[in-house]
């Protein structure tokens, strides 16, 4: 029960740092967007920062 207490607090902190930083990159005018789905939440909940981190890693790859 707790390693699933732990993976929704992940998926919720993961989801919610996402919106946040699409946010701050929308502001400064970056081309970069990471959307909110199911994948990238279970990216965040397993992986956790690594996870979140590798999301964005990937999409600024894509800019490239």
């Amino acid at each position: 029960m707790e390693s699933l207490g732990k993976f929704l607090l992940r998926c919720l902190t993961g989801g919610v740092a996402i919106i946040t930083l699409n946010l701050i990159l929308a502001g400064q005018g970056m081309a970069t967007y990471v959307g909110v789905n199911m994948i990238t939440l279970l990216t965040c909940g397993v992986l956790g920062l690594p996870g979140f981190l590798a999301l964005y890693g990937l999409s600024f790859y894509q800019l490239i």
